[in-house]
């Protein structure tokens, strides 16, 4: 009996921490689309220019996609996903302090998806 309950309880904390990571994942994009007027004023560019930034979202999603799951599957889910999860941490911390467009792109391109695919 104890190890049902202990089963459902693991089950419910992964479903919390998924739950978590899909959420700053989402966080992010509407952050990301509501600064995009304030980015092309700040790094003194066009906003056709800032719009790189969701079209690295939308690339790096593409791409890396297939990659973290078959690394999921071959490495642990757990692991790969605590691994995406620091690096999409530090990915933010880059994009917070992107002193240039290019530096932004870069980090979103690290950063964007990277928690919700293990």
């Amino acid at each position: 009996m104890s190890n049902t309950v202990r089963s459902n309880s693991r089950k419910w904390w992964a479903l919390f921490a998924l739950s978590l990571g899909v959420f700053m994942s989402l966080l992010d994009v509407t952050i990301v689309n509501v600064a995009l007027p304030i980015m092309a004023e700040s790094f003194k560019t066009n906003f056709s220019n800032v719009q790189w930034v969701i079209s690295a979202y939308t690339i790096s999603y593409a791409v890396i996609i297939l990659i973290v799951a078959k690394l999921g599957d071959m490495y642990g889910r757990k692991r790969i996903y605590l691994i995406s999860m620091v690096i999409f941490v530090l990915a933010s911390a880059i994009n917070g302090l992107a002193p240039s467009l290019l530096i932004l792109n870069i980090g979103v391109g690290l950063s964007k998806h990277l928690v919700v695919l293990a």
